[in-house]
């Protein structure tokens, strides 16, 4: 693919993620919708910084639901 180092598939950073995700959710949550979008491969060695915030909070059908929204940035390591 001409990439000039090794770099990722894409899984390990979808499945960071989900973990980032249902430990916020804790125990006793479910989690219904997961969505990932992936733009550009990571090269090994980069540092993987996630964060993610609540969008919204409501209540349908006698569950509490929340809209979360999640992301990942990269910051290069030195080659």
């Amino acid at each position: 693919m001409g990439f000039p180092f090794a770099h990722d598939c894409g899984l390990q950073r979808v499945a960071i993620l989900g973990n980032l995700v249902t430990n916020w959710i804790g125990d006793d949550g479910f989690l219904a919708k997961f969505g990932v979008e992936l733009r550009l491969p990571w090269i090994y060695g980069d540092t993987m910084y996630c964060k993610g915030k609540v969008a919204k909070k409501y209540e349908e059908n006698g569950r509490h639901l929340s809209t979360c929204r999640s992301g990942a940035r990269t910051r290069a390591a030195s080659r």
